[in-house]
């Protein structure tokens, strides 16, 4: 713009209204050129950041995904491991109420045998001692030699 020159008329413009005016718009297209460049950079500098804050958005979502996804993992493991030692602690109570109740009936056995010995015992003695009785009641073989 600056170097373009025009054919002169007899008739034409005023030749320094002309220059002033091309040299306004020149100096105006430079200062529009500029700021052009300027808001261009701009807009790249800003679509670079729009990229990387999509990118930490993205990031942070699937941190967030991957999070709730450990975290349910964590619960059903944490469920599971519930649910076993629930089911152990059941099958290890079963186990001991059998075992008490086997060392009672065993031990119920052992007060019969020895209630049933007792009474053998008191039977036997009782013969034992009836038959002492009746010796003692006999007159002794001593009166019949004499």
């Amino acid at each position: 713009l600056q170097n373009k020159e025009f054919k002169r008329v007899l008739r034409g413009y005023n030749e320094q209204e002309v220059d002033g005016f091309l040299t306004r718009v020149c100096r105006d297209y430079e200062i529009l050129y500029r700021q052009n460049q300027e808001l261009q950079e701009e807009v790249l500098e800003l679509r670079e950041k729009l990229g990387q804050y999509r990118n930490i958005e993205e990031t942070l979502q699937n941190t967030l995904i991957l999070a709730q996804q450990t975290a349910e993992e964590l619960k059903r493991t944490a469920e599971r491991e519930a649910a076993v030692i629930v089911e152990r602690g059941q099958m290890q109570a079963e186990h001991e109420l059998r075992e008490a109740e086997k060392s009672i009936q065993q031990m119920e056995q052992e007060y019969e045998r020895l209630r049933q010995q007792a009474s053998t015992f008191r039977s036997q003695f009782r013969s034992f001692l009836e038959v002492q009785l009746e010796l003692l009641d006999k007159p002794l073989g001593l009166e019949e030699v004499g």
